[in-house]
């Protein structure tokens, strides 16, 4: 796990419309974990908060809030629920 994979997931939520479009297409959190362990990013939760936070940039406006919602739910299978 890491905060640069944390970094890494947000730059391509951003700037990579294709990934960003099958992060969000996911039916639910295992899916979405999986497709983004399958992309070579691992991060936990509080890792995705801290680098949320160093980006300066509002969740809704990277398509993540709905990601990070569906992390918060009872089960995080996929990505470290961890902090």
């Amino acid at each position: 796990m890491s905060l640069a994979d944390a970094y890494q997931f947000l730059e391509r939520m951003d700037n990579d419309p294709g990934f960003a479009q099958q992060v969000t297409g996911c039916a639910d959190a295992i899916s979405r974990g999986e497709f983004v362990k399958s992309e070579g990013l691992e991060f936990t939760v509080g890792e995705l908060m801290q680098a949320l936070k160093g980006s300066n940039k509002p969740a809704a406006s990277i398509g993540i809030d709905l990601f990070v919602s569906r992390l918060f739910s009872k089960q995080c299978i996929g990505i470290d629920c961890g902090n």
